[in-house]
C-alpha cells in the first residue's frame, strides 16, 4: 500500500512506532502524542480511515506483527499498547527498551537475554503448529473474505491478495509451510476433527432457570469470524424484540432484547480471550428470557479481575495472535476497551450492569441481564450473597459515596469496605455507579439497581417478621 505520507508525518510516527516497540518490550501501557505540534505542520484533526493507515504504516516496520491501536481524543492522539507476548520486538529491525521513563535502543547483551528467556518459555498454543494439510484443509472462501475485510480497515498492507499462502505468511500463521493452531482455528474448515473443544454450543430455556428443557439447541464448528456471525444470528433468532411506535406517525420501531453491539462484543472477548488448549474446555451460550450467559474456558489472566472489567480498560491478552487477526478485520474493538463499550451500551440501553465471574481453572462467565430478570429476585438469591452486602443493601438510601456507605456502615477501613460491601454489590447487580462512565471521579456514588430495590425490600420484609 502506498500511505502517501510526507517526511515530517513519517518523523512522527516513526517515534511512536519506536515507543510502541519499547513498550511491548516492557509491560504495555499507553501514551499521548499533542496534536499541537502537528497542527502547526498542518496537520488537522485524523479521519479514522487517518488513523488506520497512521496504525498500518507502523505495523509495516514492527516485527513480529502485534496488536496495538491509535484512538483520538480531544486534542491528542492515543496510542494503547498490550503486553507483548513475543518479545523481542523490533522497529525498523532495531529493538527497543523502556527505560528511565523513554524508549532506548537496547544492547546487545539485553536483546540477548531477550533471547534466551523466550527460547526457555513454553510455547503459546497458539503458536504451535497444527496437524491440519495445506492446503486441502483452508477454507478458501473464509481467506478471500477476510483478506477483502482487512484491506477494507486499511490495519495492515497486503501488496499480493491473491496469493493465500503468502497472505497468511504475512498474518503469521503459516511459519515454514505449516499452519498454526491459530492459523487453523481462523481458517480451516474442519478445525473440530483436530480439535472438537473449538465447537460452540448455544442453547435457549423457556424460564430462567437452568433445569428446564431447552426450546433450540445447535452446535457450531468451522472458521472462527464465520462461527462467530452464526452464534450472533442464533442469539438474535432467540431473544425478543421490543416493537414501539414514534410519537408522530405510524412508523413501527423495532429494538432487540440486547443492543448488538454488546453482543458481538461479548462473543469476540470469548473467542478470543478463550484456552483453546484444554480438551476439556469450551465455549457456551445460554439464553434466558431475561438474561444471557456466555461462558468461555480459561480463567482471568493475572492482573484481571471483575472489578477492572467494569471500571477500566484491560489490555491482557491470552490469544495475542488470533486476536490481532480480528481486529484487523475490523471485528475487534480497540485494544482492551472492550468490556468498557460494553458496560458504557448496557446503560444506555437500560439493561442492568454486565457481571463477569471467574472460576479458577474453569472458566469465565459474562452475565447480561435485562431489567424484567431484576424484578425476580427471591430469598434464595439472597442467600447468595455476604451478609456483609445483605447489610449495606438493607441500610441503602438514595445516591451515595464510597465514604457515606463506610459512615453508613460504621467501618472505619476504608478497603475492607470497597472490597468486601461495594465490589461483591456491585458484581450481583444489586448496587451500580452514577457515573460509570468515569469510575475514578470524585463525583462517584452509587445507587441501588432495581434488583437491589426489591432485594432490599425483602430483607425489610425479613427483619420486621423476625
Amino acid at each position: 500500500m502506498n500511505h502517501n505520507l510526507d517526511s515530517f508525518l513519517i518523523e512522527q510516527l516513526d517515534s511512536m512506532g519506536i515507543h510502541i516497540c519499547a513498550m511491548l518490550n516492557d509491560k504495555g501501557g499507553d501514551f499521548a502524542v499533542d496534536l499541537d505540534a502537528f497542527s502547526a505542520n498542518k496537520i488537522h484533526k485524523p479521519k479514522a480511515e487517518d488513523l488506520n493507515i497512521w496504525e498500518s504504516y507502523i505495523r509495516d516496520h514492527l516485527k513480529p506483527s502485534s496488536l496495538f491501536s491509535i484512538l483520538w481524543q480531544g486534542n491528542k492522539i492515543w496510542v494503547e499498547i498490550p503486553q507483548g507476548k513475543d518479545i523481542p520486538y523490533a522497529y525498523q529491525d532495531v529493538v527497543y527498551i523502556w527505560s528511565e521513563g523513554k524508549a532506548q535502543k537496547a544492547p546487545i547483551e539485553i536483546v540477548r537475554d531477550m533471547i534466551q528467556r523466550k527460547q526457555i518459555e513454553p510455547e503459546r498454543w497458539e503458536r504451535r503448529f497444527s496437524l491440519a494439510k495445506l492446503p486441502e484443509d483452508l477454507d478458501q472462501n473464509e481467506i478471500e473474505k477476510q483478506i477483502k475485510s482487512i484491506q477494507e480497515t486499511q490495519r495492515v498492507t497486503i501488496s499480493d491478495p491473491i496469493d493465500h499462502e503468502k497472505v497468511l505468511i504475512l498474518l503469521s500463521v503459516i511459519k515454514y509451510g505449516r499452519l498454526t493452531n491459530a492459523g487453523d482455528v481462523l481458517f480451516s474448515h474442519n478445525t473440530a476433527l483436530r480439535y472438537p473443544q473449538v465447537r460452540i454450543r448455544a442453547t435457549c430455556y423457556p424460564t430462567d432457570k437452568t433445569d428446564d428443557a431447552y426450546t433450540d439447541m445447535k452446535l457450531f464448528e468451522g472458521p472462527l469470524l464465520q462461527v462467530l456471525d452464526e452464534v450472533y444470528r442464533f442469539i438474535l433468532r432467540n431473544t425478543a424484540t421490543r416493537v414501539s411506535f414514534r410519537t408522530k406517525g405510524t412508523a413501527r420501531i423495532n429494538q432487540t432484547q440486547y443492543p448488538e453491539a454488546v453482543i458481538r462484543e461479548a462473543l469476540v472477548n470469548a473467542l478470543v480471550h478463550r484456552d483453546y488448549s484444554s480438551y476439556t474446555g469450551g465455549l457456551y451460550v445460554h439464553i434466558f428470557p431475561h438474561r444471557i450467559e456466555i461462558f468461555n474456558s480459561g480463567s482471568f489472566l493475572e492482573g484481571v479481575t471483575p472489578e477492572k472489567l467494569l471500571t477500566e480498560s484491560v489490555s491482557i491478552l491470552r490469544n495475542p495472535d488470533i486476536a490481532h487477526i480480528v481486529y484487523l478485520n475490523g471485528r475487534m474493538e480497540k485494544s482492551g476497551r472492550g468490556s468498557q463499550m460494553i458496560v458504557k451500551i448496557c446503560k444506555e440501553f437500560g439493561l442492568q450492569s454486565p457481571i463477569w465471574r471467574s472460576e479458577e481453572g474453569v472458566g469465565v462467565t459474562l452475565v447480561l441481564s435485562t431489567m424484567e430478570e431484576n424484578m425476580e429476585v427471591t430469598m434464595d438469591d439472597a442467600m447468595e450473597v455476604s451478609m456483609e452486602v445483605k447489610k449495606m443493601v438493607e441500610l441503602f438510601s438514595g445516591e451515595i459515596s464510597r465514604k457515606e456507605i463506610q459512615e453508613m456502615l460504621n467501618l472505619a477501613n476504608a478497603e475492607h469496605v470497597r472490597l468486601n460491601y461495594i465490589i461483591p454489590s456491585i458484581e450481583h447487580g444489586l448496587i451500580e455507579m452514577t457515573r460509570s462512565d468515569v469510575p475514578q471521579s470524585r463525583l462517584q456514588k452509587y445507587r441501588l439497581t432495581p434488583k437491589g430495590k426489591v432485594m432490599q425490600e425483602k430483607l425489610k420484609r425479613k427483619t420486621r417478621k423476625e
